[in-house]
C-alpha cells in the first residue's frame, strides 16, 4: 500500500491527518479522531510507516493510553500498534507472494514493499512467529 492510498483510507474513516511541528515524538494519535505527524519527517517510507502505526494500531484497534500510563503498558500498546500497522500494510498473502518471487532477504523485502529495513525485519518476525 502506498502513502496516498493510506491517506485516502484515513480520510474515509473521518480521521483528521495533520502535519505539525512535534518536538519529542514523530506522531500522536488523538482519541477524538486525529493523527498528528511531525512535519519535519523527510522520508516518505518513514512517513507511511508512522501513519500506518497510528491508523491501524491506535485508531482501528483502539490502542490508546494516557500519558500517565506505565512504561510497560505504553511499550505493550506500541508493540501491538506496530503489529497492526504491519498487518494493515502487508497481508500474510502478500508477504508469502513476495517470498515466492524471491524477496527473501531483509533488504529485498524492504524494496519489494517500499518499507524500511527495520519495518521489513519486524514483518518477517511477525509472520514467522504468528499464525495470522
Amino acid at each position: 500500500m502506498n502513502l496516498e492510498v493510506l491517506e485516502k483510507e484515513i480520510e474515509r474513516q473521518g480521521i483528521v491527518l495533520a502535519y505539525v511541528p512535534l518536538s519529542k515524538q514523530k506522531s500522536v494519535s488523538l482519541r477524538a479522531g486525529g493523527i498528528l505527524v511531525d512535519m519535519n519527517i523527510m522520508r516518505k517510507i518513514e512517513e507511511k510507516e508512522i501513519i500506518a502505526h497510528e491508523f491501524y494500531g491506535h485508531h482501528k484497534r483502539g490502542l490508546f493510553y494516557l500519558p500517565t500510563a506505565s512504561k510497560q503498558d505504553i511499550d505493550r500498546y506500541e508493540h501491538r500498534a506496530t503489529r497492526a500497522a504491519i498487518r494493515g500494510l502487508i497481508s500474510r498473502a502478500a508477504f508469502n507472494k513476495a517470498l515466492r518471487q524471491g524477496a527473501t532477504e531483509i533488504w529485498s523485502i524492504a524494496e519489494y514493499f517500499n518499507i524500511s529495513e527495520d519495518f521489513a525485519r519486524q514483518t518477517v518476525n511477525l509472520y514467522s512467529t504468528s499464525k495470522n
